[in-house]
């Protein structure tokens, strides 16, 4: 147990859970929590993590992926060949979000690491039908790399992104929130100043506001529009609205949070 029926892939997807008794699914926190308590015991159970990462039920593979953490300062090569390998392999997005998740956890430490095995990641799938619901699921971690750290790869996303924003109105809303604390970083009383971060910020929420602007500057009302422009003029205009109310918060009295950068 768990158990695993021609269905399970599916329905994890849509709602990640499991009955019980789960033994593996214990197994796999197990294997990994101890490795803080008895580093010495690391290499006894080396094989058995990776099997249980490689594990038949999505359940098992995520509880496995999301303790891989408690590995960092025993292994880190080890942390990160595991990482590769989870983007390879796992097909769920139930589960690879958890993974992507785990570079959130990182992303500050090992800035380059990290952008290689999302880029790898975005590879694997660029083409598919599965392509922008990966590209919402890490743009907030694009967008980290490409203003904070100013990663060129992620920046030549962002901007085949930018281009086109009714096609990617998600993965750029979730950019645009992401950068609410950057926007003003180094403004509020009390931080740092970090003007090169804050300017990054502001250049690219501006590049997607001019952008989204494009398709609404000619738009007349008198006009009837195919059902999708419509769509897409819905969307551009949903960018505008929530880069106007992000820019409230990140400069108004409301501001006091971060985005993530």
């Amino acid at each position: 147990y768990p158990s695993v029926d021609d269905d399970t892939e599916a329905r994890f997807e849509k709602s990640p859970g499991w009955g019980s008794p789960a033994p593996r699914v214990e197994a796999a926190v197990a294997a990994l929590d101890v490795c803080l308590q008895r580093p010495d015991l690391y290499e006894r159970v080396s094989a058995d993590i990776d099997r249980l990462l490689d594990d038949r039920h999505p359940a098992t593979r995520l509880q496995a992926a999301s303790h891989l953490v408690r590995i960092w300062d025993l292994d880190r090569s080890g942390f990160w060949g595991r990482i590769t390998l989870r983007f390879k392999r796992e097909s769920n997005f139930g589960v690879l979000g958890h993974v992507v998740d785990l570079l959130r956890r990182v992303l500050h430490v090992d800035p380059l690491q990290t952008e290689a095995q999302l880029l790898g990641l975005l590879n694997r799938f660029n083409g598919t039908g599965d392509e922008n619901r990966l590209a919402e699921m890490t743009a907030d971690v694009i967008a980290i790399l490409a203003v904070t750290y100013s990663s060129v790869a992620t920046g030549a996303i962002l901007s085949r992104w930018i281009e086109e924003p009714a096609a990617h109105v998600k993965p750029l809303r979730r950019i645009i929130s992401t950068l609410r604390g950057a926007v003003a970083l180094g403004l509020r009383p009390g931080e740092p100043e970090d003007s090169g971060t804050r300017h990054r910020a502001q250049a690219l929420l501006h590049r997607i506001v001019l952008s989204a602007n494009v398709p609404l500057a000619g738009y007349d009302p008198r006009v009837e529009l195919p059902a999708d422009q419509v769509e897409a003029l819905r969307a551009c205009m949903d960018l505008l609205d929530i880069a106007g109310m992000e820019l409230y918060f990140a400069t108004g009295k409301a501001g006091g949070e971060s985005g993530g950068l």
